[in-house]
């Protein structure tokens, strides 16, 4: 039985939920993309322990810091790096992975900056390295992520 305070990012989050949709509405079937998402070697399992105030401001500190750098000097490789010190657990910068707040982020890379393939890059760090995304995944995610900004203003 599901512990009741698990928390499920791609289920539980507005972008998580967006990159479920988009990829299942590519012909794709959604129990492959959880299964990536959250059987990768690089992931972890869906139960997230929250983490202490302190150590999420130290990390919403250090990181985007380092991704703010590596994409202003096209240092794609320095943000997936970033990445990874959040989700591999042989390169973690706390005592276990933290794909929520790496999703958080790829939320803030995604709504701020224009790296399409970027993201596409992200993506397949979270999930196993023979997922294909589909070439439109990222114009579908804008498209969607635009109307679901529109519902929520309105």
């Amino acid at each position: 039985m599901a512990d009741p305070n698990s928390f499920n990012e791609l289920k539980e989050t507005l972008f998580g939920n967006l990159l479920c949709d988009v990829w299942e509405s590519s012909g794709r079937e959604i129990n492959e993309f959880l299964n990536c998402f959250l059987q990768s070697p690089r992931s972890i399992d869906p139960e997230i322990l929250k983490l202490e105030f302190h150590e999420r401001q130290v990390i919403y500190n250090i990181i985007p810091e380092k991704i703010r750098k590596s994409i202003s000097i096209g240092d794609h490789d320095g943000v997936i790096t970033s990445f990874k010190s959040l989700i591999d657990r042989e390169l973690l910068i706390t005592d276990r992975p933290r794909p929520d707040i790496a999703l958080e982020l790829l939320e803030w890379i995604f709504t701020g900056y224009e790296e399409g393939n970027l993201i596409l890059r992200i993506l397949e760090t979270f999930t196993k390295s023979n997922s294909q995304f589909p070439e439109d995944f990222i114009d579908k995610l804008k498209i969607g992520y635009s109307a679901l900004m529109d519902n929520q203003a309105s």
